[in-house]
């Protein structure tokens, strides 16, 4: 054990500063112990060559040549050609929606088809005025043997043509008389029910029927003006990701020749070029992706608005405007108030008076008709001869094999079908408009997420683009670092128009549109 001022412990201090004294004399080149002949001096050089990394010289070494750079002036950087037919406004959609949609031309049929049984069962009720006229020719018109000689046009005919007609309180001679060839009679028969309870029913009945299909005919306006509208957002939203494709395609090629220089230069490794060209690479791929999807959207709203060919919207239409045309064309209301809503209110009504329809096929009717007609006959006074008849008709249903029976369980089950129908459609609307006008409120706060995202993922990218110029970083983290930024800007886009989706949806999910 050293004590404090033992000799060992004393003269460590002496021992190190010589041995520092000793080295820095040794390393300095104007001082020799020696005395020997100086070494020539190294030939100058304009600029030492740089150093590659350890990790450089493995890579040159593996790699067989040096990858070509990318220019800028990629064809792949050529934005979509624009779509031959563009929507210039809204009212123009409008138009087409009404003149070439073929689901509302198919429910404007409907709703004529509706007019036509209406007019059906009304003329049950009404009068029937039936008109007929039959000619009748002999073909063969020879008599039996023995018959005497005919009176033929006036005059007496001794070939046994014609039939001998015996006209009561006649003579014989007069009785001779020709039968017309051909006979004609013209009959007019008018009939009107009297006693009709299932005929007068129905008419209300199928009047309700129509106003059904005249409710699905507003309902289908609404659903198909949202379809359009989403279909030019889903538009709008694909130009939008075309061009960020497109800018982060850009922005992966700038990263390859920055990367590819300094592979030359030796800062950078074989690796790193790999990195930055797979990257570049995979925003080809994105951008041929996006780019079929932006086609795809013009194609649907084409379809949309009854066209085969795509159609685009010009980038000076504003998302706002879409906002203010429906809130000009479709009118807030109560959810029982919605179209479809009262459609489905309305077919229980309609299916409950098919129970009573069924229940009056059991009930008699009685129709009273008239007859009133007119031949040519062979009389000499007036030479034709004519009736007219009255006829009232009682018709009571007594059994059919039970088919009044089966109808009358159809009905039943087709007003509790209907109840259910309106139960689901409630339903249905009820959770459709809580989420519509739930998904407002998620949206905006998606968005401002995404915003926030976006703007740290920028920032993360040139910070990181700073350090891999400098050398302290490396291409791992400068490719993470761009596709997250390009992830950020394509969410933020397609957050911000699930904005106005979600409004559009909001709306809608309470009114009616009646353009």
């Amino acid at each position: 054990m050293l004590r404090r001022g033992s000799p060992r412990s004393g003269h460590r201090p002496g021992l190190l500063a010589i041995a520092t004294i000793a080295s820095a004399v040794l390393a300095s080149p104007s001082i020799d112990a020696q005395p020997r002949p100086a070494a020539p001096p190294p030939p100058p050089a304009a600029h030492p060559a740089p150093v590659p990394p350890a990790g450089a010289a493995a890579d040159a070494g593996a790699a067989t040549a040096v990858p070509p750079s990318i220019g800028l002036d990629d064809p792949m950087l050529t934005p979509v050609p624009q779509a031959n037919k563009v929507l210039t406004n809204w009212k123009q959609a409008l138009d087409f929606i009404l003149a070439r949609s073929v689901d509302v031309a198919t429910a404007e049929q409907e709703v004529k088809k509706a007019e036509g049984i209406e007019r059906q069962a009304l003329a049950l009720a009404l009068p029937t005025i039936t008109g007929t006229l039959s000619v009748t020719g002999q073909l063969i018109t020879s008599s039996p043997a023995g018959t005497p000689p005919q009176l033929l046009n006036g005059t007496v005919n001794g070939t046994n043509q014609g039939v001998s007609v015996i006209v009561p309180g006649q003579s014989s001679a007069s009785s001779l008389l020709a039968t017309p060839n051909p006979l004609v009679n013209a009959a007019l028969t008018v009939s009107q029910p009297i006693l009709a309870p299932r005929a007068w029913y129905g008419i209300r009945t199928a009047d309700m029927q129509k106003e059904s299909a005249k409710l699905a005919y507003d309902d289908k306006k609404r659903t198909i003006f949202v379809g359009v509208a989403n279909s030019i957002i889903t538009v709008f939203t694909a130009e939008r990701t075309a061009e960020i494709n497109r800018s982060g395609l850009r922005t992966a090629l700038e990263t390859y020749n920055l990367t590819l220089r300094q592979f030359k230069l030796g800062a950078a490794t074989h690796l790193d070029v790999i990195r930055t060209q797979q990257n570049a690479e995979a925003a080809r791929a994105t951008l041929v992706s996006g780019d079929e999807s932006l086609r795809q959207a013009r194609e649907a709203l084409g379809l949309a608005l009854g066209f085969r060919e795509a159609y685009g919207v010009p980038s000076d239409i504003s998302l706002d405007e879409i906002d203010k045309t429906v809130k000009d064309i479709c009118s807030p209301t109560p959810l029982e108030e919605r179209a479809d809503i009262k459609k489905a209110k309305n077919d229980i009504e309609v299916a409950k008076r098919g129970i009573t329809d069924a229940w009056l096929q059991f009930s008699p009717t009685a129709t009273i008709s008239s007859t009133a007609n007119i031949e040519n006959t062979t009389q000499f006074t007036s030479g034709h001869e004519g009736a007219w008849n009255i006829m009232g008709v009682l018709t009571v249903p007594f059994w059919d094999g039970g088919a009044r029976y089966g109808t009358l369980k159809i009905a039943r089950a087709n007003h509790e079908e209907a109840k259910l129908a309106l139960e689901a459609a409630i339903r249905g609307a009820d959770i459709q408009t809580q989420q519509a006008l739930r998904s407002v409120a998620v949206a905006e706060r998606e968005r401002a997420v995404s915003a926030k995202a976006r703007d740290l993922a920028k920032e993360v990218a040139q910070l990181t683009l700073r350090q891999f110029q400098v050398g302290t970083g490396t291409s791992f983290d400068l490719v993470t670092a761009a596709q997250n930024e390009r992830a950020a800007e394509l969410d933020l886009v397609v957050k911000e128009f699930a904005l106005v989706q979600a409004k559009l949806a909001a709306v809608l999910s309470l009114s009616n549109c009646a353009y």
